[in-house]
């Protein structure tokens, strides 16, 4: 069922190495192995454990992994910080690539030599594994990953000094994987972060996880094709991560999936060109055939649409597809329902910059926004500003109780139409006395307080039960990742303490 419970994260950002059921590889100084390059990559077995551990110098090596672990025993690259909680840095400017995987000619073959510029870890199946191999059960944790720059150069297999993909390179970039979580790591500085890829039946990514990692700093100037994370697969789940911001110039999306039921849930996001987009599936026919295939959930978020930071989105959550162009329907586009509840959306405007907002957009009558227990601000509201709660089309559901900044509207697209039903109780104002950092105090006299209830009050047939989606965690900080949330009744993404 979907989605899995929450998981916990750490109370600390200090990690320890760990211990494989099978093998275990220590690098870094005075370990067995000095060098990420010299580890035995294409050999990594179910049960193996990586351990890399700091050092102040970044590894400067380019990592491609055919890695199939288990269920039970799962592969773990895992980062060994310092005592202040320093994660050790794999870097792709100037890197080479790991001895074994160019003597077995994994960036040789076909797969291999077409991936080969496109990140610093790279997954993608060997030239001993059938075609289409899917990567699976495979864990990066406390780590970070940088460098992934068209801009930058590695040595590739040949010893030639190259650029990495000069229209986009990303930190992690996967073909096909399966049951991948990407944890606690740090993830900045490359054109995009994290690649996850679905291309026909064979080469069909699945069960996705990445949680409470920081993800910022990522895009290209100018490049609205690549993004923080940009995730193609059946069942993507986000959680406990900050997803900041791209680099000023770039027109990517924080978060980009294209995948069947995402799950978006206690995580700390500030827009790009969008804060949040969640369109058509591509090339995958399995994607397209989930059961949940026309839903996602959002819920417990912090939104933060700041464009003071020079980069800012008119057009926060987007729904449905692109694949056809914004204002055209789709088959193939998720023609549903999107659950967004339990969230702070907060538009923070620079007056010079646009003067309409808008919180979801849809491309077609086929998609609806099923809206509970949110609270939606614009904090800056200029005499000219226009909130708008839909771009061109679907249907926006109010329903339970919303708290929304005074003077918003349903639509004022020209010549489209958004259908906004109110379904339950809108409250509204000027402020709903949050915090400076958007959480709620008990004694703050907010609307917000005391005015919700536990929503979803049921689920589609194949998700999971209704109060595994209900809110029972909230973000803390790029430290702890989710803390549990004491009081569900409130609205917004935060219980009032």
């Amino acid at each position: 069922m979907w989605p899995p419970a929450a998981t916990p994260t750490p109370v600390s950002c200090v990690s320890a190495a760990l211990t494989g059921s099978h093998a275990t590889y220590n690098v870094g100084p005075g370990q067995t192995y000095t060098s990420l390059t010299a580890v035995p990559w294409m050999s990594l077995a179910p049960g193996d454990v990586v351990n890399i551990y700091y050092q102040p110098t970044p590894y400067a090596t380019k990592i491609g992994l055919q890695a199939v672990g288990t269920a039970a025993q799962p592969i773990i690259i895992n980062g060994v910080t310092d005592a202040s909680g320093h994660r050790p840095i794999i870097t792709g400017a100037n890197a080479v690539e790991s001895t074994d995987s160019i003597a077995d000619g994994f960036w040789a073959t076909s797969a291999g030599s077409v991936v080969e510029p496109e990140g610093v870890i790279v997954f993608v199946w060997g030239p001993t594994q059938a075609y289409a191999t899917l990567q699976s059960y495979i864990t990066i944790q406390n780590v970070e990953v940088t460098g992934g720059q068209g801009a930058n150069t590695y040595s590739n297999h040949s010893g030639q000094v190259v650029n990495y993909d000069t229209t986009g390179a990303y930190g992690i970039y996967g073909v096909a994987v399966q049951y991948l979580t990407i944890q606690y790591d740090t993830i900045t500085g490359n054109d995009g972060g994290v690649f996850i890829n679905s291309q026909d039946a064979a080469r069909t990514s699945s069960y996705v996880t990445l949680r409470g990692n920081d993800i910022y700093g990522d895009g290209m100037s100018g490049n609205q094709l690549v993004h923080n994370i940009y995730v193609q697969g059946v069942r993507s789940l986000y959680e406990g991560n900050y997803i900041g911001n791209q680099i000023v110039g770039a027109e990517g999306s924080s978060l980009k999936d294209r995948s069947s039921g995402p799950v978006i849930r206690n995580n700390y996001i500030v827009a790009s060109a969008r804060a949040i987009d969640l369109v058509d599936t591509e090339d995958s026919p399995v994607v397209l055939a989930d059961p949940l295939y026309n839903y996602g959930w959002v819920y417990g978020n912090v939104i933060v649409d700041n464009c003071a930071l020079g980069i800012c989105s008119t057009d926060l959550i987007h729904w449905g597809g692109d694949s056809q162009g914004d204002q055209a329907s789709s088959p193939n586009y998720h023609n549903g329902p999107l659950y967004v509840y339990d969230n702070t959306i907060v538009v923070e405007t620079s007056p010079a910059t646009f003067t309409r907002f808008g919180i979801f957009d849809m491309p077609s009558n086929q998609q609806s926004i099923e809206a509970a227990d949110n609270i939606i601000w614009f904090t800056n509201n200029a005499a000219n500003d226009i909130l708008e709660l839909g771009i061109c089309c679907g249907t926006i559901n109010l329903v339970d109780t919303n708290w929304i900044s005074s003077g918003y509207s349903a639509s004022q697209e020209t010549g489209e139409a958004v259908t906004l039903n109110q379904q339950g109780t809108t409250l509204t104002g000027t402020s709903p006395s949050l915090n400076a950092d958007f959480t709620l105090s008990a004694n703050s006299g907010s609307p917000a307080i005391g005015v919700g209830v536990l929503y979803p009050t049921s689920v589609p047939n194949a998700a999971a039960t209704v109060t595994t989606l209900q809110p029972t965690g909230e973000y803390a900080d790029t430290v702890i990742g989710i803390v549990a949330r004491p009081n569900v009744k409130d609205l917004g993404a935060y219980a009032a303490h």
